[in-house]
């Protein structure tokens, strides 16, 4: 059952990234580290990504963007982080705003 669950929303993780890869990655390098599988249990999805795991795992910044100008460099910092075992994948991203105030909830 929950493999049911995390397969959509892992493939939607994936999709949203692939809509903007960093430089790099379009040029063949997604970075990604492998962690022991007892250190998932050290993992809280709280949203913060204070855990050691993510502060040594690889860095993948220098994105670009699709609109308004395809390939014109991101007008954010956005830093994604990508670790995983043999069960489990986990995506962290912190997406910097210089004007978090003007973002509106819907």
């Amino acid at each position: 059952m929950l493999r049911r669950l995390l397969t959509p929303a892992l493939l939607s993780a994936l999709a949203l990234l692939g809509m903007a890869l960093p430089a790099r990655a379009q040029e063949g390098r997604i970075g990604a580290s492998r962690i022991p599988a007892t250190a998932i249990e050290s993992v809280r999805l709280d949203g913060l990504l204070s855990e050691d795991l993510w502060a040594s795992a690889d860095v993948m910044t220098d994105f670009i963007q699709r609109e308004p100008v395809e390939g014109a460099p991101a007008s954010e910092r956005t830093e994604v982080r990508v670790i995983f075992n043999d069960d489990m994948l986990y995506v962290g991203v912190m997406a910097y705003d210089s004007d978090p105030d003007a973002i509106v909830a819907r």
